[in-house]
């Protein structure tokens, strides 16, 4: 199994493994930190997608639907993990980023929703 690494500089907590609504990827976890805190590569690679919406725009799909921007990072093994509830994305399609380089910020969830977090997990093959 792929060894899971923080994505956020400031960790507060690592909530328990759940699963991701619309991807396949295990292990997933919520790794808890201080809205607009650095969220950073948790392997060196390739950022293989981008995806997501503008965080300002609020939820979509109710109180826990997606929220946020995503990236997509394929390391050097063939690993891709994912990143969402992202407040802002520092780096581009195909950008080579290096473990614990800045790739963005936590978003600032919404009040009385869910405390600020990156959602990490490995995605399935060909994400």
């Amino acid at each position: 199994m792929t060894q899971l690494t923080s994505p956020v500089a400031q960790l507060l907590s690592v909530g328990p493994q759940h699963p991701t609504a619309g991807l396949d990827g295990y292990p997933a976890h919520d790794w808890f930190a201080p809205a607009r805190s650095v969220v950073i590569a948790p392997a060196s690679g390739r950022i293989v997608k981008l995806s997501g919406h503008d965080p300002a725009a609020g939820l979509v799909d109710g109180p826990h639907g997606p929220f946020g921007w995503s990236l997509y990072l394929r390391d050097d093994t063939g690993t891709t993990w994912y990143l969402t509830h992202l407040g802002t994305r520092s780096t581009r399609l195909n950008v080579l980023v290096h473990r614990g380089q800045s790739v963005g910020t936590v978003a600032l969830w919404p009040r009385n929703v869910t405390p600020p977090h990156i959602h990490m997990g490995v995605a399935s093959p060909g994400a």
